[in-house]
């Protein structure tokens, strides 16, 4: 981008640095996992709904592929902190909202692979803001340098959609 950043006149995320942390800090540590653990299953979950209703196999096959990158994340939180299991009725997502809310707020945004992609990098690219600002704010190594594998995680998701996302444009 010419200019760099200081010439950037585009949309601009709004809201407050710690907006949201407000679920995790100052929480008991298993409360923020079981919190975590319950938006992984729950943004799975979302793939997996909107993967019933995709018309094209290219389609299904990426939301699959999206569905999985979220057990990475439940397998390593159970990992951590103990067996839990998969809650196929768990419907809050990373980025807070419900399957429902998600659907109907991004509906429009799920008919092109290329746009289930775009959606899955901001779903992505939330989380990893979210576990990055935890890792920040929690007192203790053990505890940060967890949220910080996990923000890396999700910005190794992040680098495998933007491959795809390049083989489209």
């Amino acid at each position: 981008m010419e200019g760099g950043i200081i010439a950037y006149h585009g949309e601009q995320v709004e809201g407050d640095i710690d907006a949201g942390l407000e679920f995790f800090i100052g929480q008991d540590f298993d409360s923020a996992y079981r919190l975590a653990f319950t938006m992984e299953a729950g943004l799975k979950n979302f793939y997996l709904t909107i993967a019933d209703e995709a018309a094209g196999a290219e389609e299904i096959d990426m939301l699959n592929k999206l569905a999985r990158f979220e057990d990475s994340h439940m397998a390593k939180l159970a990992g951590k902190f103990g067996d839990v299991s998969f809650d196929a009725e768990a419907t809050v997502t990373e980025g807070g909202l419900d399957i429902e809310q998600m659907i109907e707020y991004f509906g429009d945004q799920l008919n092109s692979r290329e746009q289930i992609l775009q959606l899955a990098m901001k779903l992505e690219a939330q989380a990893f803001d979210l576990y990055s600002r935890l890792a920040r704010e929690q007192q203790g190594e053990d505890t940060a340098a967890f949220y910080e594998s996990m923000a890396a995680e999700e910005r190794q998701h992040l680098l495998i959609i933007s491959r795809e996302l390049d083989k489209l444009i």
